[in-house]
């Protein structure tokens, strides 16, 4: 590796064109950044120099002539000045000024390439049509929202006069970098690493691209780009709002192959670990990208639900997008190839898909709280297809239902008793509009078994959520009802019973109920007129109080437990399966002898509670010294470097001992404890043997 400063005029002239490889992320300097650089530019006094950062490159081949440089890093900085550049060489040309040849010659083409592309800049495929275009002057062909189109459209707006244009060029002769040219011997990934470290954030996806591609020789590097890398790159974007989503693929992809669930700011991190191997051989490398692509193709319909072509499957995976239960995506991976392999046909898929709805929204309005849930689908897959080896005529469905229903606490799948009582008093009107939104919509959609016309609450900009007793009460409501009635209605004035939807409810407000049954208004129905199944009960009563509330709560409970079913297991497990459980839901392991523990999804054979316990200190003396040696783990534990303080001793690392005579109980409560401060960076499970009689 060499380094040193130079101008940028000469580094620029140095190469025949500046390649951006594939494993770069896209252009994504922002206004913000533009207007920064332009800021630094424009201030520059005439005596001095100015360094502008550091570009590293290594060159594609052996050429000393006009070498073609692949850029490591810099490509932000490059990109973004020679848009600056072309706008400059723009307002020159306008005005006859012989410099715009040059910086034409010398920074945007190079006018001795005898191939058809003679711009110097190459950046990555799904950037260079539209740069191509731009310097072309074919902007009408460039997407709205391009980076390379608004960043140049942002010089074009600030830099307007021939005066301001010839001191920004002259300026821009004083900006200085540090050229960081790596030999054939350098590591350009642990370089590109380092220089990041600060400044725009790479996500967790970009340093996988980078750790998977930046290595290859370039022939090779645009074969895999193309055939894997770009296929899932394109798979993982949520193409209503444009944006990326993978770096969440990995973490899923990651948390279904190795049932453990990477904190968000390692999935790189995990990735490296998982796959060190992966380059060891091309064949290995290409099967392990191939199996990515693959399930990048399911992940594909999580995220783009419309896109499926079966109808009724595009229409369940919509409702789980509305309920953002993207938990559940690691089971669903497996589930979906399991679909692709016909192992299962389209309407257990969307049995499987209805049952997650279920289970999770049933726990909603139960208030099960959430937290659970990422590490009851990250095993979910695993557990029930050990469920269904071990009962061959267990149909798939019912293996995924029994390992949720056995779940107890808050992983419990709530009963029709548990979710009838909550409807009575939950307040889901106070909840994220997601949730309100997607329990109205499903039960107007799915009221009885004549499906008219669906409505989506979601696109439905005049359709209202209606409070049928006010939430601001008239002096008439208070005339109708009985003291004690009144302040029962209050109570529960947002929950189901009393919640409806109506066209437009600006114009109900705090009416009469009779007024708000009848009112037949162009823009505005009442119940009567509004034609929802919702409101068929009230279009022919003639009160509203708390016997009517009761009513139509108890009317839509059937209903909703009819619609987010409580699994009918239709075949009897004489054995219990062996599942991995979380620690935190062991209630009571006294008697219990373990299968095995998996500590950070690494299965572990020992069957000791002690192993499991001892095998947690040695995790965070490596991982954690610090919160290790905390106050508030001395409160859990003691260490010592002296055995004899212990009553029998065990090592953990570094001659550090701790106390060893426990119970499973004590042991399991102690990790518990230990597991609440270490901030989900410790996944530990174990499995039990079956009970025998």
């Amino acid at each position: 590796m060499q380094a040193q400063e130079i101008p940028i005029t000469e580094f620029l002239n140095k190469g025949e064109k500046f390649i951006i490889p594939v494993y770069q992320r896209n252009y994504d300097w922002k206004r913000k950044q533009c207007e920064q650089m332009l800021k630094d530019i424009d201030e520059i006094n005439s005596d001095q120099l100015y360094f502008i950062g550091s570009i590293v490159h290594k060159r594609k081949n052996n050429l000393i002539t006009n070498p073609e440089l692949v850029i490591i890093d810099g490509q932000q900085r490059i990109t973004t000045l020679t848009l600056f550049l072309f706008r400059i060489a723009e307002i020159l040309k306008e005005n006859n000024d012989i410099i715009c040849e040059q910086i034409w010659d010398s920074y945007i083409q190079n006018k001795y390439d005898n191939s058809a592309e003679k711009l110097k800049l190459k950046p990555i495929v799904s950037d260079f049509e539209v740069f191509k275009n731009l310097i072309n002057g074919n902007l009408e062909a460039i997407p709205d929202g391009n980076r390379i189109l608004d960043n140049y459209l942002f010089f074009k707006e600030k830099i307007t006069s021939y005066k301001q244009a010839k001191k920004l060029y002259d300026n821009f002769t004083r900006l200085t970098i540090v050229e960081i040219a790596l030999s054939n011997e350098d590591d350009p990934q642990k370089i590109f690493q380092s220089l990041n470290s600060t400044g725009l954030a790479l996500s967790q996806a970009d340093l996988i691209r980078n750790y998977l591609l930046m290595n290859l020789d370039y022939g090779y590097q645009e074969k895999i780009f193309q055939n894997y890398w770009s296929i899932i790159e394109k798979n993982c974007i949520k193409t209503s709002i444009n944006e990326s989503n993978l770096s969440d693929f990995f973490r899923d992809y990651l948390t279904f192959k190795f049932n453990f669930i990477p904190s968000y700011n390692a999935v790189f991190e995990t990735f490296k670990e998982k796959y060190s191997n992966i380059n060891d051989s091309t064949e290995i490398f290409e099967k392990e990208l191939e199996g990515m692509r693959e399930y990048s193709n399911f992940y594909r319909f999580f995220i783009n639900p419309e896109q499926f072509t079966n109808k009724v499957i595009s229409t369940e995976l919509k409702n789980l997008d509305k309920q953002e239960v993207k938990v559940s995506y690691p089971l669903l991976l497996g589930v979906f190839m399991d679909h692709k392999n016909d192992i299962i046909d389209d309407n257990t898929l969307v049995q499987v898909l209805k049952l997650i709805q279920s289970f999770v929204f049933r726990r909603f309005i139960c208030g099960v709280p959430t937290n659970a849930l990422n590490k009851i689908f990250m095993s979910l897959y695993n557990n029930s297809k050990k469920v269904r080896d071990k009962n061959d005529e267990l149909s798939y469905l019912d293996s995924i239902s029994i390992v949720l229903t056995r779940y107890t606490s808050y992983q419990r799948f709530p009963t029709d008793d548990e979710v009838i009582e909550n409807l009575k008093n939950r307040d889901v009107y106070s909840t994220q509009s997601k949730n309100k939104l997607y329990l109205l919509e499903r039960l107007e959609n799915e009221y009885d078994k004549f499906v008219e016309n669906n409505i989506d609450l979601f696109d439905k900009e005049n359709i209202s959520i209606e409070h049928i007793f006010p939430q601001n009460p008239s002096e008439e409501w208070k005339k109708t009802l009985s003291a004690e009635e009144f302040a029962e209605m209050e109570e529960k004035r947002n929950t189901l019973g009393n919640l409806t939807i109506v066209i437009n409810n600006s114009s109900l407000g705090n009416r009469s109920f009779l007024e708000k049954r009848d009112l037949n208004q162009d823009a505005s129905k009442g119940y009567r007129y509004s034609h929802f199944k919702l409101n068929e009960y009230l279009s022919d009563l003639v009160e509203w109080n708390t016997e009517t509330l009761k009513t139509r709560t108890d009317l839509l409970s059937k209903k909703f437990v009819n619609i987010w079913k409580y699994p009918e297991i239709s075949y009897v497990i004489e054995e219990e399966p062996a599942i991995e459980v979380e620690i935190s839901d062991i209630e009571d392991p006294t008697g219990k002898v373990m299968s095995y523990y998996s500590l950070n999804g690494v299965k572990s054979e020992d069957n000791s509670f002690i192993g499991m316990y001892t095998a947690v200190l040695q995790h965070l003396y490596k991982e954690n010294f610090e919160l290790l040696f905390s106050p508030e783990m001395k409160e859990i534990f003691t260490l010592s470097t002296d055995p004899k303080v212990f009553l029998q001793a065990r090592e953990i690392e570094g001659g550090y001992y701790t106390e060893a005579n426990m119970g499973s109980r004590s042991i399991v409560n102690k990790l518990n404890a230990i597991l609440e401060l270490v901030d989900e960076s410790i996944e530990l499970r174990v499995c039990f043997q079956e009970e025998k009689d």
